[in-house]
C-alpha cells in the first residue's frame, strides 16, 4: 500500500491516474477558456479594463458567476 502511494503502483492504477491527470488540464483550461471570454465581455460592456479598478471585486465575483451559469450553463467551468 506504501509502494503504491509512492507511485509503484499497477498498470491500471498509473492509467487510472493519467486519466485524472488529464482531467485535471481539461478543468483548468475550461475555467482558464470561462474567464478569458468573462474579461472580454467585461471589457466590451464596460469600456477597456476600467472595470477591474472601478468595481468591487464582491460585485465582480458575482457578475461573473451570473455570467459563467448564463453562457455556460454551470458556475465556475465546472
Amino acid at each position: 500500500m506504501a509502494a503504491e502511494n509512492r507511485g509503484v503502483q499497477a498498470t491500471e492504477q498509473v492509467d487510472g491516474k493519467s486519466v485524472d491527470r488529464r482531467r485535471w488540464w481539461l478543468d483548468i483550461w475550461a475555467h482558464s477558456m470561462q474567464e478569458t471570454c468573462f474579461i472580454a465581455w467585461m471589457d466590451a460592456e464596460f469600456g477597456g479594463n476600467t472595470w477591474q479598478w472601478v468595481l468591487p471585486v464582491e460585485q465582480v465575483n458575482s457578475i461573473y458567476l451570473w455570467w459563467s451559469v448564463a453562457v455556460w450553463g454551470v458556475p465556475n467551468g465546472k
